[in-house]
């Protein structure tokens, strides 16, 4: 047994002595020296005997400073000590320096490692709570402490975690992930600086995420700190959460960058040390209340270097959730500090798992069974310190009650067992007594007639015969450790120590005048320590001896575990040798020499591996072939001539083998390709389905022909068993088709959807249909010509018209009486028509583009056969398209035409031969002889008023219109607005630009137009041209009004156009969309639109723009003429004037105009 005897010396003196004095007279200072030397007399054997363990503290290696046992509240509470008058005990007593124990912050402790030289290594806070400010204002200097290198967090409570500005910047802070993230909630800027709003310097935290169960070493620190997961309180979820759905720490993400779990370095040894347990390192605990009133603590136990796993540690529930029936413990985490300390603070039940951990981390030996939740230590393999919750001596439903603590003290075993968490109902003098009683020391009738200590006596029970070492914690109490113990411990006493724990007693005892007139009590005090005296001596005897069995017994196992030690290292090199020569003799004679037995073993186990897989892929295979093959059969020989669900059963079948197989093979998750195999499947239950769907199809087409289809039914004349066995075979496909929506395979293998898609029965119908067609118009009969594509619009309008009839009277009751009620039948047959169309046009179109104008025709001819297919009535509601698609709103039929106008390059060929053919007009047009001659062609619609327009006008304004017949059939507003901006926009400039450059070039010549054609209004004058000629007189004027004439036609025209329906429409379309805003808006001709959004009306016409530069030259022609005709006629009058100048003046003279 470790020679460790527990004593308690000087527990009860204070951090710092007061002594008050009425009158400090010498009778009173020689009273107090005779005090003092009888009570070192009495007290010198007891101290003795203690400072065989005090004497430890000469080179501590591990301190721990207590900074607060208090509750979330603290001590003193408020509200007890502004009482008036104060009752309660403990809070009271706080106000005078005797009851400086009963001050009690929020719970945490300061570990403190020490270097070779004494000096502070490293400094690890647990828990910063609400009250750590003050505790660091009072330990930090009292204590030489400087620094903090490490916090770590026991759970997110406010009396563990309160960071804020707490504690300087760039330290390792040591959370659990469901901690952190409540950290980040409540002080992002802890986590991450840019949510800092100002105020001052941020601290910079490394954080770093502990699990439970896994060690972790702080840097510069020699031993394991391992997170254990105990209760404190429960938690309520919300209804709606299972238990296995509540996030926990491990679960709650973590932001990238933020924050690195922290790990213990790898260690190679075992989970338990090797070593005897007399050669491994101990530590020993000292508990002090200020740096000189020091007592002494146990030690002798080794650490231990366990191998370490990342794995996910915490399950804590989040607590801001809805509470509910359903309860599910809170957890905080504990600690194990190597073999000196098992720290639990905040602990109201203690699991399974954490007794494990506990266990597993005892500073036992290798061959002692630890695992047992009972399992009985011995004294040398214990832990140095237990530090326990103890809220108070009833249980809490967070925290441990008296009893609870009690019973976790017994199971751990400790040396030396701390309760902190205390309220603030009973002193720390009640507790101390509590402790006393607990260990079995024998207590006055004062201490025991207590009230808390009555009510604790009546909880306890009797103290056994094995008792247990265990005080109330105090602010500012000491804990130190040693690695030197044994050493220590087997040296002589220290008397000097012994002497100055003695002065601090008196000091603490003793600190009055009226304390010290009460030496009666010294007789009683003095037996009380002779008792205790021989006590102690009896147990020191027991000590020393266990303690020199206990050296025996190592000295022993240690020389029987380097016996064993040898002979495994021997065994060690003999199985070397013989892995040596096993490998020699598997491997080859030569490099060039035949492969050895294992090689061809491994080999052959590879064949055999791939063989086995491929005999799998076939067997799956086979199964599906079967199915399929089974479910075809079943529809081509049913047992009866009635079509029942009971049919399908086969392919039922398939499609759950299908299903299965893709939940096997299929990794949605994993992003991988899907194999080969489920591809297959999928493609065979997919083509099963078309092959039952294609003989029930087969037997309708069968009894569809003796009733003559495709021609037009007439059911007068036709057998009354040929219809019955149409409308049978007709139902059955619709039966069909209403159990293949029921299967919904979920994957789309019944409903890969094209434009031939349908109901099945009229699907059935229209393929004598598509074959006729094909015969007339796919091959080289007479009717199928590029340069006729009417004949086959007007085929398909022909066979819609005739079975209308058929559809409405005798198809549509059928779909009525089925579970296809919401379909037309006469819209539904004329949409299955359309994709017959499509193949043609699609095999067509290639062919015309080399053929403008035949493209042009084509294009003309579908946008006709649109309009009457519209006219009849059709429309896509309740049709299959509508129902599959499930919209609420009919989608508008975009016709047969969109085929080559939303095909981009067909469009573009199509619009560029427009635009080429109507340049090509234009051009006509103007080099005509007689462009800009006056019309004469009869027409009665201009008045005798009127100008007549000129024939490029007229000619012009009928190319235009020409062209707005040809577009606007299109389906599209954005086609209408790049053919207008593409081909009649660039007409009306060119004309205009023409009418204007003849202006030009009458003001150049300086009164006439100039053409280089036969009636042009402009060009370049030729040798011996008279340009006085063509620029004056009736001639000149005729050049402008022609040019006037122009002009003022287009303009005319330009303002019908506007004000009509169709670019009404198309002006407003514009408006309201973007795209077509932005191309309007980018060409100078066009007019400046706006957004539906700002104006409420749409204002102008298209061609406003255009209007307005017509109009522009209408005037500037109408001035020319003015100009003209007054040069003219002041030119000719010039010749008058200057003859009447020269006439003599004379009264009977008449002035008239002279002859000639």
């Amino acid at each position: 047994m470790t020679p460790v005897t527990l004593i308690e010396g000087a527990r009860r003196a204070q951090p710092h002595s007061y002594v008050y004095c009425t009158r400090p007279t010498s009778n009173h200072r020689t009273s107090l020296r005779i005090f003092t030397k009888i009570v070192l007399t009495l007290r010198s054997y007891q101290l003795s005997m203690t400072s065989t363990i005090t004497r430890a503290s000469a080179t501590p290696t591990i301190e721990f400073i207590f900074h607060g046992t208090g509750t979330s509240s603290s001590v003193p509470n408020i509200a007890c000590i502004t009482a008036d008058p104060i009752t309660c005990e403990t809070c009271g007593s706080t106000i005078a320096p005797e009851g400086q124990k009963n001050k009690r912050r929020n719970t945490g402790g300061i570990l403190r490692v020490l270097g070779e030289n004494q000096t502070t290594s490293k400094v690890i806070v647990i828990d910063v709570g609400k009250t750590f400010l003050s505790a660091a204002y009072d330990l930090f200097p009292r204590y030489g402490l400087r620094r903090i290198d490490a916090v770590i967090l026991t759970h997110p409570h406010a009396d563990g975690w309160t960071l804020n500005k707490n504690i300087q910047a760039h330290i390792d802070v040591y959370v659990s992930a469901f901690t952190f993230k409540e950290v980040q909630k409540s002080f992002p800027y802890l986590v991450a600086k840019e949510f800092a709003t100002g105020g001052g310097d941020i601290p910079e935290f490394r954080w770093h995420i502990i699990k439970e169960n896994e060690s972790f070493r702080v840097d510069g620190v020699d031993f394991d700190i391992t997170p254990i997961a105990v209760h404190h309180g429960r938690l309520f979820t919300t209804e709606n959460e299972e238990p296995g759905n509540v996030q926990t720490p491990n679960d709650t993400p973590i932001p990238s960058g933020t924050a690195t779990p922290a790990r213990a370095p790898p260690n190679p040894t075992a989970h338990h040390s090797s070593r005897p347990s007399s050669q491994r390192s101990s530590v020993e605990i000292i508990e002090q209340g200020d740096p000189t009133a020091v007592e002494a603590l146990d030690a002798g136990a080794p650490r231990l270097s366990p191998k370490y796993k990342s794995m996910s540690i915490a399950r804590i529930s989040p607590s801001n959730h809805v509470p509910t029936a359903k309860p599910k413990p809170y957890l905080c985490f504990g600690f194990i500090f190597g073999d000196f300390m098992v720290y639990m603070s905040d602990v109201s039940h203690i699991p399974d798992d954490a007794w494990k951990t506990i266990h597993s981390k005892y500073p036992v030996s290798s061959n002692l069974n630890v695992s047992s939740p009972g399992c009985d230590l011995i004294a040398q393999n214990r832990y140095k310190v237990l530090v326990v919750d103890c809220l108070k001596l009833e249980p809490h439903t967070s925290h441990f009650g008296l009893q609870d603590a009690l019973d976790t003290a017994k199971r751990i075993n400790a040396h030396r067992t701390y309760m902190v968490g205390f309220s603030h109902r009973i002193t720390h003098d009640d507790w101390d007594t509590i402790g006393e009683y607990i260990e079995g020391r024998k207590l006055e009738d004062t201490q025991l007639n207590r009230p808390n200590v009555a009510q604790a006596l009546r909880i306890l029970p009797p103290p056994g015969e094995k008792t247990v070492w265990i005080r109330p914690a105090f602010d500012g109490l000491r804990l130190f450790g040693n690695r030197e113990t044994v050493k220590t411990l087997l040296s002589p006493p220290d008397a000097s120590l012994s002497e100055t724990r003695a002065l601090e007693y008196l000091d603490s005892n003793f600190s009055t005048w009226e304390s010290i007139e009460r030496l009666s009590n010294l007789d009683s005090e003095v037996e009380r320590t002779r008792v205790e005296a021989e006590d102690l001596q009896k147990r020191l005897g027991e000590s020393q001896s266990s303690t020199n069995s206990f050296i025996s017994t190592t000295v022993q196992q240690t020389k029987s575990l380097l016996d064993s030690a040898q002979e495994l290292s021997l065994k060690r090199h003999l199985i070397a040798d013989d892995i040596l020569a096993l490998r020699d003799e598997l491997a080859p004679v030569d490099p060039k020499g035949k492969s050895t037995l294992l090689s061809e073993l491994e080999e052959l186990h590879k064949r055999i591996s791939e063989l086995e897989g491929a005999k799998s892929y076939v067997q799956v295979l086979e199964r599906g072939l079967q199915l399929s093959e089974k479910a075809v059969q079943a529809i081509r020989h049913p047992a009866t001539t009635l079509f029942t669900t009971t049919i399908l059963d086969p392919f039922r079948d398939l499609s759950d083998f299908v299903s299965r197989a893709d939940g096997l093979l299929i990794n949605e998750n994993s992003g991988s390709e899907t194999p080969m195999i489920a591809k297959f499947l999928r493609d065979l239950r997919s083509s099963t389905w078309k092959e039952i769907k294609g003989v029930l199809s087969n037997r309708l087409v069968e009894a569809s022909e003796k009733l003559s289809w495709p021609l037009p039914i007439n059911l007068t004349t036709s057998s009354t068993s040929g219809v019955e066995a149409f409308q049978r075979t007709f139902v059955d496909l619709l039966s069909l088709q209403a159990e293949g929506e029921a299967l919904q395979t979920g994957n789309g293998a019944l409903n890969n959807r094209n434009e031939r898609d349908g109901l099945y029965s009229l699907e059935a119908l229209i393929l004598p249909i598509a074959l006729r067609f094909k015969f007339h118009f796919d091959g080289t009969r007479p009717t199928n010509r590029l340069d006729k594509p009417e004949w086959y619009f007007t085929h398909i309008l022909n066979i819609s018209h005739e079975h209308r009839g058929f559809m409405e009277h005798f198809i549509q009751p059928l779909l009525d009486r089925s579970s296809f009620q919401d379909i037309n039948a006469q819209n539904e047959f004329t949409r299955l028509l359309f994709p017959i169309l499509a193949r043609k046009i699609r095999k067509s179109v290639p062919q015309l583009l080399a053929q403008p104008s035949l493209l042009a025709h084509t294009i003309y001819q579908a946008l006709l056969f649109d309009a009457a297919v519209r006219e009849s009535g059709f429309t896509l509601a309740n049709t299959w398209e509508h129902r599959v698609t499930k919209q609420h709103k009919v989608k508008e039929w975009p016709g047969v035409a969109d085929i080559i106008l939303s095909h981009k390059s067909w469009f573009d060929e199509w619009m560029d031969a427009e635009r080429h053919f109507t340049e090509h007009q234009y051009n006509e047009i103007i080099i005509s002889p007689d462009a800009f001659a006056f019309s004469h062609d009869g027409n009665e619609e201009y008045q005798q008023t009127d100008i007549r327009p000129t024939n490029s006008a007229r000619r012009i304004k009928a190319l235009l219109e020409q062209v707005t017949e040809r577009y606007q059939p299109l389906p599209h507003y954005n086609q209408r607005a790049r053919f207008l901006i593409t081909v009649q926009v660039p007409i009306l400039e060119a004309y205009y630009g023409r009418i204007s450059s003849s202006l030009d070039a009458f003001e150049t010549l300086s009164s006439s137009f100039v053409r280089a054609v036969p009636g042009a209004l402009a060009g370049q004058v030729g040798a011996g041209v008279d340009t006085r000629k063509l620029t004056s007189g009736h001639e000149g004027l005729q050049r402008l009004l022609k040019a006037y004439a122009s002009a003022s036609s287009i303009k005319g025209a330009m303002q019908e156009w506007g004000d009509s329906i169709f670019f009404l429409e198309l002006w407003t379309e514009v408006n309201e969309r973007s795209a077509l805003r932005a191309k309007v808006d980018a060409h100078p001709s066009l007019p400046q639109t706006t957004p539906a959004s700002v104006a409420e009306e749409v204002h102008g016409t298209l061609f406003d723009e255009l209007i307005s530069q017509y109009d522009s030259i209408t005037i500037r022609a109408e001035d020319m003429m003015i100009r003209h005709v007054c040069s003219e006629v002041e030119g000719e009058l010039k010749g008058y004037f200057a003859n009447y100048a020269s006439i003599p003046t004379h009264d009977s003279y008449d002035p008239s105009f002279p002859p000639g």
